[in-house]
């Protein structure tokens, strides 16, 4: 039987989940639903099939999630059996959907209501809730256009078919259909209205197309802006590739990613838009491609690994947060494109040393540099005019400051807890600065203040001195045989030469720790912004043992972070190379690491280096 349609306006909450834009400038379509279908890939995404579906109400519990996905998949199976071609399979659970699945308008008399802004009983919201959630739809045998919808995208996903939604209008109100990717094109399809192989414009206005490719969520807006998401069950990768077809990297797309250590970014991206690597406490560097003219907010949030990151010359506003804890970072570049800075960008960067505001920043939020505790100088071009409030609070290492005779106002507290200025070159007369409206809390700006700084009129900041360049610091591989209780191990080390010319070898922590799992030294390696070592603890795998992606000699970096042992930090004696990918991996002292985790290490003439886990470290040996 023909249905009408009646879309629902879906539980709110649910429905934002699924369609609502990532950005403001996206509520008015400019593509048509055509031009969108031409932007679905034409190769086959990455089919990850469901492994389980969520009953979120308390009338359930597990067992009858389990059990409810089970029946799914048994009829999924059923349904596809014999089957020769992947369209068939397609159509053959299509047609049960749409057939066996009642149109829920009880449901749908509720939630208009809601939109009405009617209050609903608790039993009512359920009732909303249930009529868009697969598994429910499945159990109670009706639905809404969201019920219908995910529960095609859990089948075609578990029959192995690459599957998505389409949010669109119909009626003028929020409706979804499906995509479904067999034998090589995309099929349009919407199980509600039993619409099979649809014209791409069938619905008058469609707002996103969204399929899944792998670990990605991906999605098409009417604005041409093709995104994509990490989704959450997968966000322990270390490194990753964005698909080509990408220009705009969704909020949070790669939020609380902590074992990231390396990104690539294709060239046409120019979105980064809220909080994309916020919490990724391992990543320690990012190119970001020139063709990127939007970092969006806490960007970088809590990078607390990152060390090095270009902002291109195609960026004109650093946004509020944007490396805010970001307590490696100790260098950074402002292009000149960049005309505003914005509030807290780099609070907290406790590494940063020196920085240099262009003069084409014209504007600056609050707290920019607060807290920076590192920072020892800071160069104002001469574009800004307020310096505003707490600027350089807590910034306790700050010694010298140029500023722009541009500026009219220094905001409260700028220079707050700034005991250690001592000069201020400013590019303007005594009188202009007389002028200037400094508000209170600046104690090394004011006069009469016992810590004021030495003031430098028509002056510009004298440049310091070029650091001479240094020679590259280069590791050399080694292949070392350790003697560990008794039995040889082989392990690919790298070494360090002294200015005698004698090597020191370093070893791969993880490779010991899995040498040494079983024994009375066994150990756990984890990684939070920082290596953390758990003594008397099995060992754990990450697939990285006994293996790098390089060979031959290598340029370092000294590893600066202290090391956690039982959660006490050690200076241990350590450098990081880096794949070619970014990929860190942390070499250590063999003796070091005996003398912190309490196992012997020595050296004779007839065993060589030799482990003794079940004895303390001796320095004699």
């Amino acid at each position: 039987m023909k249905r009408t349609v009646i879309s629902l306006l879906l539980a709110l909450a649910l429905l934002a989940s699924l369609t609502a834009p990532a950005f403001a400038a996206d509520t008015e379509p400019t593509l048509t639903g055509a031009e969108m279908a031409a932007l679905l890939p034409s190769e086959r995404p990455e089919v990850i099939p469901p492994d389980g579906v969520s009953l979120p109400f308390d009338e359930y519990d597990e067992e009858d999630e389990e059990a409810t996905f089970r029946e799914i998949a048994e009829l999924t199976q059923r349904l596809t059996a014999g089957k020769t071609t992947e369209t068939e399979k397609a159509r053959a659970i299509f047609d049960w959907v749409s057939q066996n699945i009642e149109y829920d308008y009880t449901a749908y008399g509720y939630a208009t209501a809601q939109y009405r802004g009617e209050r609903l009983t608790e039993e009512q919201e359920i009732r909303v809730g249930q009529a868009e959630n697969p598994g429910c739809t499945f159990l109670n045998r009706r639905g809404v256009c969201g019920g219908y919808s995910a529960l095609t995208l859990l089948m075609h996903g578990l029959a192995g078919l690459p599957t998505g939604y389409i949010s669109c209008k119909l009626n003028n109100l929020p409706h979804q259909g499906n995509a479904v990717y067999a034998d090589g094109r995309w099929i349009l399809l919407d199980s509600t209205n039993q619409w099979w192989d649809m014209s791409p414009d069938q619905y008058p206005v469609t707002e996103s197309i969204t399929w899944w490719d792998g670990i990605f969520r991906m999605r098409i807006y009417s604005t041409g802006r093709v995104s994509c998401f990490v989704q959450k069950q997968y966000r322990d990768i270390s490194s990753v590739t964005i698909p080509d077809s990408v220009n705009t990297l969704d909020d949070s797309a790669f939020a609380d990613c902590t074992k990231l250590t390396s990104v690539t970014i294709p060239s046409n991206v120019i979105y980064l838009k809220n909080g994309v690597f916020k919490g990724c406490t391992a990543l320690t560097s990012v190119d970001i491609p020139n063709s990127v003219t939007d970092m969006g907010t806490w960007t970088f949030w809590d990078c607390t690994a990152l060390t090095e990151v270009t902002i291109p010359d195609s960026v004109t506003k650093i946004g509020q947060y944007t490396f805010n804890g970001c307590t490696a970072l100790a260098h950074v570049d402002i292009p000149t494109s960049v005309t505003e800075i914005e509030t807290n960008a780099f609070k907290n960067c406790t590494a940063l040393t020196e920085v240099t505001i262009p003069g084409s920043v014209t504007k600056m939020g609050s707290s920019v540099f607060e807290n920076c505790t590192a920072l020892t100088r800071a160069v104002f071009g001469g574009g800004v005019t307020d310096i505003g409030s707490s600027t350089f609070r807590g910034c306790s290492s700050l010694t010298s400051v140029a500023i722009p005779e541009s500026v009219t106002k220094i905001g409260q507290a700028a220079f707050y807890n700034c005991p250690n200025v001592t000069d201020v070159y400013y590019s303007g007369s005594e009188a202009q600065w007389d002028a200037i409206e400094i508000k209170m809390f600046n104690s090394p700006l004011a006069r009469g203040s016992t810590t004021r700084a030495t003031f430098h009129y028509n002056s510009t900041m004298p440049q310091q001195p070029a650091k001479p360049e240094q020679p590259a610091k280069v590791a050399y591989p080694s292949t070392q045989t350790v003697t560990i209780d008794g039995k040889q191990v082989e392990f690919q080390m790298y070494a360090l030469k002294d200015q005698s010319g004698n090597d020191t070898n370093y070893i791969k922590l993880r490779d010991l720790a899995d040498i040494l799992n079983g024994s009375a030294a066994q150990f756990q390696v984890d990684w939070n912004g920082q290596v953390s070592i758990t003594t008397k603890t099995v060992y754990k795998p990450d697939g990285s043992e006994h293996s790098t992606p390089f060979s031959g000699q290598r340029a370092y970096k000294e590893a600066t972070a202290q090391t956690l042992v039982d959660g006490a930090a050690k200076d241990l004696a350590a450098f990081i190379l880096t794949d070619d990918n970014g990929g860190g991996y942390t070499y250590y002292q063999l003796r070091d690491l005996g003398k912190a985790l309490g196992f012997n290490v020595g050296w004779s003439t007839d065993k060589g280096i030799f482990v003794e886990t079940d004895k303390p470290y001796d320095p004699n040996n």
